[in-house]
């Protein structure tokens, strides 16, 4: 095959400027869009081989005995990587940061993320490994008959040195590591498809078409080098190609079982196992789901890393406003497999083309999540232990109030809250808690009149927890209410026929007849744990108040209420399930609630603050802090249905959505705004978004 030699932008360091030259495919076969590949002539030529043990690479008798291969994804898998701290954050902030090419590289783009410190370098990184996994990898090791791969979706230029830096500290001997040679590779539109009725495929007319449409956007712009087309590499697709390699190389091999975190690429490699077994690569296909604890790295060694991304984002927008190239980064070699029956299997479809985009400028600025009662750090390590059900420790010196009672029923009262019924039993050990414990009243910043309901921001409130609910076993809370001055008493009376009901030494209730039966008054002895700011625990409301009254006046005190905007349940997230989908804010869709007074009489009072939550996220220069997002003019689902009946096809709902989704990705791709003067792109687009789905098999059928 012959080459020519083209230069493209890469990024080697947190700078915008390194270029390296690689060879380029002249093939006109419909892959050979890339015009940067390369093409092996053997395993080790691939470019996502980064390092390969000798025994392999010289092809020795020993891989003849090579039955079985392990794949071993590396983040948040084999090494806990560290991801933008949502303490830390704004989550729209993380969203932008995390995407790729949208502030300065990303942050997977970027070599600070994988630099944890002279530190965790010195320890070998330890506490940052998955060490059950690591047991795994060594018994892979040791297997002969195995293969062991790390394979990552690292950017090659970016982390390699690094990436086997760290392997090689913790002494793990990999026989391959592999890892993703591109982010995005430069694309050239071929010249036949200027032609809009050249070809004859569904995927030739597509192709025409975006063409066309990409060709009419360009022809509109004032600068060249917008012409600039990338595809986007995405990580699954060059997993599944590498993977093809070697299970081509090495034919002995039989069963593969792969390691990973992310719940797509593993529905995606099962269904690419059940390809390998029908075409009789594979006799057995394993995918394992691995779900372990983030971990973020020190807080100032963060922010210093995403000022220096953002630093980097606003002078490649200041370039880019005087007229300077565009960025883009992570270019590299895109992989060309060697192998014929490759061709065919569709393995980089779907087809993502990305056209550099003006960066706009990124400000960073405090952000209010929400306004709420707040909690300090003697209250949250109680509920810490609680939302992760793990063995209480001593209280200790904090049961001074407390002397009379014994340790056991204090620990059992204070530092464990029952789980839902619905939950016990389950090993909720490893399920994610908030950043902190809080109560929501309202998002955002609290408006003067909501702010003067709740008491003012810095007035104190006492939170009593009522009770316990769960959501679709996968999240629970803790239902609060306010106390009002009338709850503040260490006796509560209540109106009962007959029985006198106290409270015995053990916590549980104690029931007499006093009386005729009718119409007694009866007392229940209700005890009270409350835990101040500061950790210190006190069993009545009057201890409570006298130490609290002898460090400041009582007549400069504020006391708040708590009170929902919104109407919604008052509560506190305590543990989700976020590997099943669970995110914090799911728990406002709990509405079924266990009291958690029926198998106890203690009333469990939090002291907290009214405050407002603030994290840093950004202001977008172009947009502005609130901009509007604009109204669509075009209906793209009308004229989707209407092509679908021009087609004599009936279009499932689920498929329908799929189609219009992706219109709209290729909308923000071309920067085609939804107005009613592109209703002619809009509809092109739909045509042949609509056609490729048909193509592939959609669940669609004909009219009969």
């Amino acid at each position: 095959m012959q080459s020519t030699q083209t230069t493209i932008q890469s990024v080697t360091s947190n700078t915008f400027t390194p270029s390296v030259t690689i060879a380029a495919s002249s093939n006109n076969s419909s892959n050979d869009l890339i015009t940067t590949t390369t093409t092996s002539s053997s395993l080790f030529d691939h470019p996502c081989v980064v390092f390969a043990k000798d025994w392999l690479r010289h092809g020795r008798p020993e891989t003849t005995r090579l039955t079985k291969v392990h794949v071993f994804d590396f983040d948040q898998t084999l090494f806990r990587s560290s991801l933008p701290n949502p303490a830390l954050w704004d989550a729209s902030f993380i969203g932008h940061l995390i995407s790729w090419n949208t502030c300065g590289p990303g942050w997977w783009q970027h070599p600070g993320t994988l630099d944890l410190g002279p530190e965790a370098e010195a320890s070998s990184y330890d506490g940052w490994w998955n060490e059950e996994l690591i047991v795994e990898v060594e018994k892979s090791i040791k297997d002969e008959e195995c293969l062991t791969i790390l394979l990552t979706g690292r950017n090659t230029l970016i982390y390699k040195e690094r990436l086997i830096q760290i392997v090689q500290s913790k002494r793990l001997e990999f026989d391959l590591i592999a890892m993703k040679p591109c982010t995005a590779a430069r694309l050239e539109p071929r010249q036949d498809f200027k032609n809009s009725n050249a070809g004859s495929s569904r995927n030739d007319n597509r192709n025409n078409k975006c063409t066309n449409i990409m060709n009419h956007k360009i022809g509109k712009r004032k600068h060249a080098k917008t012409s600039e087309v990338y595809l986007k590499v995405h990580t699954f697709n060059v997993k599944q190609e590498f993977l093809y390699n070697v299970l081509y190389e090495y034919p002995t091999i039989q069963h593969m079982r792969i390691w990973d975190d992310r719940a797509g690429q593993i529905q995606k490699f099962r269904v690419a196992g059940q390809q390998w077994q029908r075409k009789g690569l594979l006799k057995e296909v394993e995918v394992i789901e691995v779900n372990i604890s983030h971990r973020y790295m020190d807080p100032e060694w963060e922010k210093k890393l995403v000022y220096t991304m953002v630093d980097a984002h606003n002078q490649q927008a200041d370039i880019e406003a005087k007229g300077g190239a565009f960025w883009v980064s992570g270019v590299g070699i895109m992989p060309k497999s060697r192998f014929q029956e490759l061709e065919d299997e569709g393995i980089w479809n779907p087809i993502e083309t990305y056209i550099p985009q003006k960066r706009a400028h990124i400000t960073i600025e405090s952000v209010v999540q929400y306004t709420g009662v707040q909690f300090e750090e003697g209250i949250q390590s109680i509920l810490k232990r609680s939302a992760l059900q793990t063995p209480r420790e001593p209280l200790e010196e904090k049961m001074n109030e407390l002397k009379n009672q014994s340790e056991s029923e204090i620990k059992k009262s204070v530092a464990w809250i029952p789980l839902p019924k619905a939950l016990q039993g389950q090993d909720t050990s490893r399920w994610d808690i908030p950043t902190e414990f809080h109560v929501t009243l309202c998002l955002g910043a609290a408006v003067p009149e909501f702010q003067e309901v709740i008491g003012g921001l810095g007035a104190t409130v006492l939170v009593e927890i009522e009770a316990v609910g769960e959501l679709e076993g996968k999240l629970w809370a803790l239902k609060v209410r306010g106390l009002e001055d009338r709850d503040m008493t260490d006796q509560t009376e209540m109106t009962e026929s007959t029985a006198e009901i106290t409270a015995t030494e053990d916590g549980e209730r104690k029931q007499s007849i006093t009386g005729d039966g009718t119409n007694m008054k009866a007392t229940m002895a209700t005890k009270v744990t409350i835990i101040a700011p500061n950790g210190e625990i006190y069993s009545t409301f009057k201890s409570f108040f006298s130490a609290l009254y002898s460090t400041m006046d009582p007549s400069t005190m504020r006391y708040g209420r708590v009170v929902s905007r919104k109407g919604t349940t008052p509560h506190i997230t305590m543990a989700m399930d976020r590997f099943r989908g669970m995110r914090p804010s799911m728990s406002n869709k709990v509405t079924e609630w266990e009291s958690i007074h029926p198998t106890s009489t203690r009333r469990i009072i939090l002291v907290g603050t009214i405050a407002q939550k603030r994290l840093l996220g950004i202001k977008l220069q172009r947009l502005g802090h609130l901009a509007a997002v604009p109204r669509p003019e075009v209906s793209i689902a009308e004229i989707v249905k209407v092509h679908a009946v021009e087609k004599s096809i009936d279009l499932p709902g689920r498929d329908l959505g799929q189609i219009i989704k992706q219109v709209q990705h290729e909308m923000v791709r071309l920067s085609i705004e939804n107005k009613t003067v592109n209703i002619g792109l809009i509809t092109a687009l739909v045509h042949s978004t609509f056609d490729m789905a048909l193509g592939n098999n959609i669940s669609a059928t004909a009219k009969k």
